[in-house]
């Protein structure tokens, strides 16, 4: 048994932008299609960007911090912030004092959870610096991989606009009368 689907121009332009446009205005359709190629080409160069500085600020990482302990994710951020365990140390008793200014065992506690298991100090300050680079650098690649992202979707919905009011479902308007006035019918089919 074949089983034959057609789809409306709508929803072609919905699972891939131009593609409804192509039975109506081909070279919108093929501006649409290359907008949709571009765009995720941008997005896989940026995935692929953002995985190598994750890896460099690791490499880095496990080459120049001295770190005893990579088990906890957070090990990561705090060598970006300190240079060495006991900066973050000092940190961390700064903020028990302003939590618990009359309660020593209180500061003592919020020490103990919130350290890690973990000391570190950076072989020099070059290395730290561009470890810190790179750190930024991915982050500024996730905000980007978002704006593609967001321009990709956007595509999908403006080309099935585009493909709703051009193309061949036209939208239909009529007036009808009703008891007490005039009604307004808006008819399309997608």
């Amino acid at each position: 048994m074949i089983w034959l689907i057609t789809l409306s121009p709508v929803v072609k332009s919905l699972i891939l932008p131009g593609w409804g446009q192509m039975d109506f205005d081909r070279r919108t359709g093929i501006a649409m299609v290359m907008a949709e190629i571009s765009g995720w080409g941008y997005y896989f160069v940026l995935h692929r960007q953002q995985l190598d500085a994750r890896q460099t600020y690791m490499a880095i990482a496990y080459e120049h911090s001295g770190a005893t302990s990579f088990s906890d994710e957070r090990i990561f951020g705090l060598l970006e912030d300190y240079y060495m365990r006991d900066f973050y140390i000092m940190d961390l008793y700064a903020e028990a004092r302003a939590l618990y200014p009359d309660d020593p065992d209180a500061r003592e506690q919020y020490v103990r959870i919130n350290s890690i298991d973990a000391d570190w100090e950076w072989d020099s300050i070059s290395t730290f610096y561009r470890y810190q680079d790179y750190r930024i650098r991915e982050r500024q690649i996730v905000s980007q991989k978002a704006i593609v992202g967001f321009v990709i979707f956007s595509n999908h919905i403006i080309s099935a606009l585009h493909a709703y009011m051009f193309g061949s479902s036209p939208v239909d308007v009529s007036l009808y009368p009703v008891r007490g006035g005039i009604g307004l019918a808006v008819k399309g089919s997608f």
